[in-house]
Formats: structure tokens, sequence, C-alpha cells
């Protein structure tokens, strides 16, 4: 139990070093292992269920048209999926989108759209591509699917002045919409209680945003992200059977940090 304590310290420490705070690289289920916590061995492994909560906090810079921004973001929810045959787990991703802004620049003024906690969903799919059993070590890829639509533009803040829904021009526009999407390689080792992973991915959001104040339209029209391209670094920490926490950072193209608990049934 103290070495247990010792790696979920030190897996904690390490990704916080990272600064590591798109969305979370799936490890495949059946990387961690063939056993739920009411299926054992024997009869699991063809079609078994997993039930997550988890939270996903990031920051990546953005372009839209010859303007470069940034967005933050949060993402509090669960995911259920379904694992087939130990290699194949296909998921949903369901939660609220929080506490987003957006900061671009627009008619030659520095301005942030503050957006409304809004529900977000998702779709992915993870499989291990190749193991090699007696060293406990798997490739595997993932991908995956998040977006919201109408959002509503909560405030804007234009040159340091904040400006509340109820100051917009009225009849004005004042929604947003948001996709992101990702694609994910990696490698993983198992030992006796955690899994580290590290590998590459390919992600992009795109994200629009438009409010009138006093006559005047400030817009983020089709937003993308300025880097597509960087690496994710995790451990999946196993205190029992069919139990995991997760922990994963993604930079470079975004600063991320995502935390996941999941039991496999």
């Amino acid at each position: 139990m103290k070495r247990l304590i010792y790696l979920v310290v030190s897996a904690i420490f390490l990704l916080v070093q990272l600064e590591v705070f798109a969305a979370p690289v799936n490890l495949p289920q059946g990387v961690k292992g063939k056993e739920g916590v009411f299926l054992n061995e024997k009869i699991a492994g063809v079609v078994d269920v997993s039930g997550s909560v988890l939270y996903d906090n990031f920051s990546r810079k953005i372009k839209s048209g010859g303007d470069s921004g940034k967005i933050d973001a949060n993402f509090y929810g669960g995911q259920v999926g379904l694992t087939f045959s130990d290699r194949f787990d296909f998921y949903a991703l369901f939660g609220g989108l929080s506490d987003a802004e957006l900061k671009n620049s627009d008619l030659g003024s520095d301005v942030t759209f503050e957006f409304e906690d809004k529900l977000m969903w998702g779709l992915g799919l993870s499989a291990i591509i190749h193991e090699w059993e007696d060293s406990g070590i798997q490739i595997f890829g993932d991908g995956n699917y998040r977006q919201s639509r109408n959002i509503s533009v909560d405030a804007i803040v234009i040159d340091g002045v904040r400006y509340t829904k109820d100051q917009f021009t009225p009849g004005s526009s004042i929604e947003a919409k948001w996709d992101e999407w990702q694609v994910a390689l990696g490698i993983s080792k198992k030992f006796d209680y955690f899994i580290p992973y590290v590998g590459v991915k390919y992600s992009d959001i795109k994200t629009s945003a438009k409010a009138t104040v006093s006559g005047t339209s400030y817009q983020s029209d089709a937003a993308k992200s300025k880097g597509k391209v960087g690496p994710f670094i995790g451990v999946s920490i196993l205190p029992m059977k069919g139990v995991s926490i997760d922990l994963g950072g993604r930079f470079v193209d975004e600063t991320a940090f995502s935390a996941k608990a999941t039991i496999r049934f």
C-alpha cells in the first residue's frame, strides 16, 4: 500500500511540474487487464462495459484570419465505454463545457468572449494495435470528437471594458459553437500497479463567436488551432481489480491536464 501511495503522489507531482493542464487520450481498457469488478477473466472479454468520471482543463493558441488568440476551458463529465474482445473500445463522452473564454483581436481591439456553461458530448474509438504479452508493452491508437452547439456569449471584454449580455445590441446574434477532434498513437508498459504511456497526437479545435455592442459587431470567425501536433504523457494507476485512475497531460500544441476514474464492470 505504501508503494501504491508513493506511485500516485509521484505521478501527480510529475504532471504538475510539467504544467500540463482537445480531448484526453483514452488508454484502451484491454491494456489495463482482462478482469472487471464483477466479471472474471473467463467470462469477460467479449463485450464489457466501463464507466468513468473525468475532468479536462486545457488552453491552446488559435488563429482566426491573420490574427492570433487563445482559448481556455474546462470539461467536466462522464464516459461510458464498450470493450470488444479486450482490444477495441467504443466510448461516448458527455458533460459540460465550463469557464470557456476565447481571446482574439478584431477591428483593432483586444476582444475576449466569455461563454456560458454548456452541454458537450462526443464519441471515440481506441484500440490495441500490437502487444508483446511477455514484456507488457502495447502500441495503441485513439481517436475522438467533441462538440457543443448554441453556446451563448455571456459577456465580451473589449480593450479591458466588460459588457454583459444585457448591454449587447438587441436582436444581434450572440451565439457560439465548438468542435474539436483528435487522433493519437502511443506506447504503454504495464507494471503491477501502474501503466505509464507516452505518444504523439494530431488535434484541432474549431470555434466561432459573435456579439454586437453599440452597433459594432465583434467576431471570431472559424478560429482554428495554431498548432496541431504535440506529445502526450500519462499514467494509469491500478489500485484494485477493475478500477483505474488516469492522469494525463498534453502539450506543445496545447497545455492540458486531465484526470479520470474508471470502473470496468
